[in-house]
């Protein structure tokens, strides 16, 4: 019995590490809910206390079961806590957005809607009445995804793929693919940044967009930023009585960045840009030794074995992100135009295909598969906090940081390793961004050359290039 109730232990402790962002949002609404209720305990203390009360609960089941009933018991132990955990998850406590054509003659515009959440969002928003472009790499994947929104819709709503395939890897191509989006519709009134990927290479090297920008940042993040910049005028322009919104997927994992590197923010990023301090196979440098051993040292040691920690990259990128929402919603309105509210959205742990480029595969994409199939919640459910960014009233959503069970909070109250998604870092990553954008405009050829520097009027010392250099792989911030 005792030998049944481990097996039981150790297959719930897997289903909890894969719904462990839902869990910590579960606990984090418990103890601001109590806390607004007068409760005198700091939510700090609640937060903890609910969880090591659901990890007492979860190892008592399988125990208790045993003892009494053997494997058998132990066996029903452990089934009844997988369904503890499966049923507050993606129970009665997960957002659930209105039914009905709440969406009836709006144009949304998502990203990477070939696949995951992507899809799953535009699927939603079709059956909900709204005519739903869609940006893909792939012009055969994003027209069959059109297709299925179409069929799905059942005559309620329309999708569409853009004309021009996007990728975000490239600057040139992402200006190419707003053109295109402007000739389609006239007016957007929801822009959706969902195309996120895990990049990685399996020889930990840093991999590059054409313009030389880390991968993860730079099509994550500044091919991002820079579509938004150049959809503005479409987002500004819709004739809706309400708000156009921009809704950026970001990740929970958010939470476990620390502030940029202070070379980031060095002329054009120089001491970080590449990927030079933070990586593929960088340590993390999460607050939690658990998050670091299992996200980065382990992996890291596995490598032989097909695993790869993209988990640095990622997470840098995710932050920014949230910061990349944060400062567009404080953005002022333009005269005479239509308001923008920006939304940040953390979906959680997510079934999709984000591993592809991970640089995972053989023993570790098996296990990654497995995981996935087996406790991973799906893209229908993760993308229930999208939808809540864009169905819900304005001003819940408008300015706010949604989390994997669609609870909407601050964003000071968000990113918490680095203390608040703080609207300080926003602005200063915001400069950077800017300047890279204009800065390809001078890149041609589609690589950094010093040409465009020195066209913007900015020069690399040695002085910089030493100060740039001489923090180690370890130091970088996110």
């Amino acid at each position: 019995g005792m030998a049944a109730a481990v097996v039981g232990w150790g297959i719930l402790a897997t289903i909890c590490f894969a719904r462990c962002v839902e869990l910590m949002a579960i606990a984090r609404m418990v103890a601001l809910a109590l806390v607004e209720r007068g409760l005198a305990l700091t939510p700090h203390l609640i937060f903890t206390s609910c969880l090591v009360g659901l990890a007492a609960l979860l190892l008592w089941l399988p125990l208790r079961a045993s003892r009494s009933h053997g494997g058998w018991g132990a066996a029903i132990g452990t089934l009844a806590g997988v369904g503890v955990v499966f049923g507050l998850c993606d129970g009665p406590l997960l957002y659930r957005p209105p039914r009905g054509p709440v969406l009836s003659g709006q144009t949304v515009l998502i990203t990477g809607a070939s696949s995951g959440i992507g899809f799953a969002v535009g699927m939603a928003a079709a059956k909900r009445g709204a005519h739903v472009l869609l940006g893909c790499r792939s012009a055969g994947a994003c027209a069959e995804a059109a297709a299925r929104m179409r069929s799905a819709a059942g005559g309620g709503g329309t999708a569409a793929p853009v004309a021009v395939p996007l990728d975000l890897t490239d600057l040139h191509t992402v200006r190419g693919f707003a053109a295109a989006v402007k000739r389609q519709s006239r007016a957007l009134d929801v822009l959706v940044l969902n195309a996120g990927f895990a990049a990685g290479q399996g020889d930990g090297r840093p991999a590059v967009t054409a313009q030389g920008i880390e991968l993860s940042l730079g099509a994550m993040h500044v091919g991002h930023a820079l579509l938004t910049e150049l959809l503005l005028p479409a987002l500004e322009a819709g004739p809706g009585p309400g708000p156009a919104r921009l809704v950026t997927v970001s990740s929970e994992a958010s939470a476990l960045a620390r502030p940029f590197h202070p070379s980031l923010y060095r002329g054009f990023g120089e001491g970080d840009l590449r990927g030079e301090l933070t990586h593929v196979g960088t340590p993390l440098d999460t607050p939690s030794w658990l998050v670091n051993l299992l996200f980065g040292t382990v992996p890291n040691r596995l490598s032989r074995f097909g695993f790869s920690s993209f988990s640095s990259t990622y997470i840098r990128a995710k932050y920014a992100n949230a910061l990349f929402a944060r400062a567009m919603s404080e953005r002022p309105p333009t005269r005479g135009r239509r308001r923008l509210i920006s939304t940040a959205v953390g979906p959680g742990f997510v079934a999709t295909s984000i591993f592809a480029g991970s640089g995972i595969h053989s023993a570790g994409l098996l296990a990654t598969s497995a995981l996935t199939a087996l406790a991973i919640r799906s893209s229908a459910v993760g993308t229930l906090p999208v939808l809540r960014a864009i169905c819900d009233a304005p001003d819940r959503v408008g300015g706010a940081y949604i989390d994997s069970m669609g609870s909407a909070r601050p964003f000071d109250q968000g990113c918490w390793a680095a203390g608040g998604c703080g609207a300080v870092e926003a602005a200063r990553l915001m400069r950077v961004t800017r300047w890279l954008i204009k800065a390809s405009d001078f890149s041609r050829a589609g690589k950094m050359q010093h040409g465009w520097r020195e066209t913007l009027g900015w020069r690399e010392t040695h002085g910089d290039e030493r100060d740039t250099t001489s923090h180690s792989a370890g130091g970088g911030g996110a």
